[in-house]
């Protein structure tokens, strides 16, 4: 077996080793999507308390745009969604949402990835939409 070193692993490199072998400790079986789309909504409705209509990322709107930031109760987003047919995106807040999928689930970064990109396509209608972390 090859010798890793830990200082030549990115920041999700890491995360993605220590989600395998928390997978590999629990011995759980396959995540399915009904079990990850469970999650994901119970985070929703717990995390995302409010909303702003978005001009950019950083820049609220007073008045509704194809972007909308969903946001804690203390005003921390969460996830932002941009329904632009030209510039469509999915970000997802990683330390306060993304992250939990990997502690809770033990789904590593590309599993999460693939059953989010399921849950922007069926339940947010975002063809084509790779979801992001931030």
């Amino acid at each position: 077996m090859n010798e890793i070193n830990i200082k030549d692993l990115s920041k999700n490199q890491l995360l993605d080793l220590q989600q395998q072998i928390t997978k590999q400790l629990k011995k759980k079986e396959p995540v399915t999507q009904e079990q990850f789309n469970e999650l994901f909504f119970k985070l929703w409705k717990e995390k995302c308390t409010k909303y702003n209509f978005m001009k950019s990322f950083n820049t609220k709107s007073d008045t509704p745009t194809s972007i909308i930031e969903f946001t804690d109760d203390n005003g921390e987003w969460m996830v932002q969604i941009n329904y632009d047919v030209k510039n469509p995106y999915f970000y997802v807040r990683y330390n306060l949402f993304w992250s939990i999928f990997g502690t809770e689930l033990g789904v590593n970064y590309n599993e999460t990835q693939t059953f989010m990109d399921n849950i922007v396509e069926e339940h947010f209608k975002l063809r084509e939409v790779t979801p992001w972390e931030i």
